[in-house]
């Protein structure tokens, strides 16, 4: 059974190696000793709509397990900006008829790897995926270890090698003289990042999410969940559209964005995006201004915070329109660093640590950048050139929280931002902080400030 053949299929399938899959809301750090403590989430999708799922599986002549894959591969693509998915599935190998009545453990881990397109049709894409699982279940009976051991891909503690999400269907029995009821255990162990198991019972799926708490927060795994479900029926429904136009927000975050996105106004030629946020922060100082996982801060934190930060780069020597860049992840601090900049009279240069080094370098010499904000975990760029404050590290305590004395107006430069020079050098385009988008406007009793512009919206 251990053919050569099976065993040149994985090294062409899976070379090269496919990169580890990074969900947009898992924890930032991890040690470096990995316990693979774990937990798990239960969920059912009922009668009614497991038998839609049916009908269509089979309008497309595919599996129930194909599709409930497709769903899951879909959502990791939506929450993790990556079109390469690699996910393990189990099987019990018994492929040959002598296997059949002998007792014992033969099972098996497949590796099901899909290219997400996003401007592929949601139906092209599974029977796209379709083709991949018969591919890989024919194949089924070479050892995944053997598999690991030939693709020797860098090995880490932290994370397990080819792939780190599995689907796992299960089946439930059904003998003549007796009954059987499934029974979740509770072992707090995860062996993956995350695991999706689903069992068919005449109730429905009985689904579980299994995983690494010390990758995700429970409260994270429910929303995927939610979303999960979700997608399950966007698939039938929008079976015909691009994977692109598959909503990403659950239907109640789409109706409060919808009230929160409520914000026609008119104003003057003379007003300033900061003017907008100062007039919120003294209307309403105790007001929820932004919130970040389970943190929220409110306006007068928020303004006091950016105070310091411009007083520190006023000492510094900061004058209006120099260029101050922003070497952060999306954090309270990102928004305060970018609004004491403002306060200071200079403009933002936003970079991006997911860039090269050397992108990077490039921005911070060709804007001319006289200081940087960053935090220290992010230490990794030459800085000779900028003085840099990392924000982390840096309390303020000594400096006052005052709005400091402006000596600038709407036509100063707000920011200079840099394409990503995937094609060639970054190209930095720049815009004045006067207030000329009707999406900037509208200070609200209920307006969170992260919500206002695109200057907080994660790009990939």
């Amino acid at each position: 059974m251990l053919t050569a053949k099976n065993k040149q299929y994985w090294i062409d399938r899976l070379m090269p190696v496919p990169e580890r899959l990074s969900l947009c809301f898992e924890r930032s750090m991890l040690t470096k000793n990995r316990s693979y403590h774990g937990d798990s989430i239960d969920f059912k999708i009922g009668v009614e709509d497991v038998a839609k799922l049916n009908h269509f599986a089979a309008q497309n002549e595919v599996t129930l397990y194909m599709v409930v894959l497709a769903a899951f591969k879909l959502l990791l693509f939506q929450y993790s900006g990556q079109t390469d998915i690699a996910v393990g599935s189990p099987v019990a190998n018994r492929v040959s008829s002598e296997l059949e009545n002998i007792v014992g453990l033969f099972s098996n881990t497949v590796v099901v790897r899909s290219n997400i397109e996003r401007g592929a049709r949601v139906r092209d894409f599974l029977a796209e995926l379709k083709r991949r699982v018969l591919s890989s279940y024919s194949h089924q009976s070479f050892p995944f270890e053997e598999v690991v051991e030939q693709l020797n891909p860098a090995r880490s503690a932290m994370f397990n090698p080819i792939f780190q999400y599995i689907n796992s269907p299960r089946e439930t029995l059904h003998t003549p003289d007796l009954s059987w009821k499934l029974v979740q255990c509770e072992t707090n162990v995860s062996k993956f990042d995350m695991s999706l198991m689903l069992t068919e019972t005449s109730d429905g799926l009985q689904g579980a999410v299994e995983f690494s708490t010390e990758l995700f927060e429970a409260q994270h795994i429910r929303r995927f969940v939610e979303g999960y479900k979700q997608l399950l029926g966007n698939i039938v429904d929008m079976a015909d559209k691009k994977i692109l136009s598959l909503p990403t927000l659950l239907r109640e975050e789409q109706v409060e964005l919808a009230a929160w996105n409520d914000t026609h106004r008119e104003w003057g030629a003379d007003g300033t995006v900061l003017d907008l946020f100062e007039q919120q922060a003294r209307l309403r100082p105790d007001a929820v201004a932004l919130r970040f996982a389970d943190q929220s801060t409110s306006y007068r934190q928020l303004d006091e915070r950016a105070n310091k930060i411009a007083h520190y780069l006023l000492a510094q020597g900061v004058k209006p329109d120099q260029r101050v860049a922003v070497y952060l992840d999306r954090s309270p601090d990102m928004v305060a660093g970018i609004l004491g900049i403002a306060k200071a009279g200079a403009a933002y240069v936003p970079l991006d640590s997911s860039y090269p080094v050397e992108r990077l370098a490039f921005m911070l010499e060709d804007s001319n950048a006289t200081c940087l904000l960053s935090h220290s975990q992010l230490r990794r760029l030459d800085l000779a050139a900028a003085r840099t404050l990392y924000l982390d590290l840096w309390g303020g305590e000594n400096v006052v929280a005052h709005t400091p004395q402006r000596d600038y107006g709407p036509q100063n430069l707000a920011y200079v931002i840099y394409t990503s020079g995937s094609t060639g050098k970054p190209k930095g385009s720049w815009s004045t902080i006067a207030v000329y988008s009707i999406e900037y406007v509208g200070c609200r009793k209920n307006l969170i400030l992260a919500r206002l512009s695109g200057l907080f919206k994660r790009h990939h």
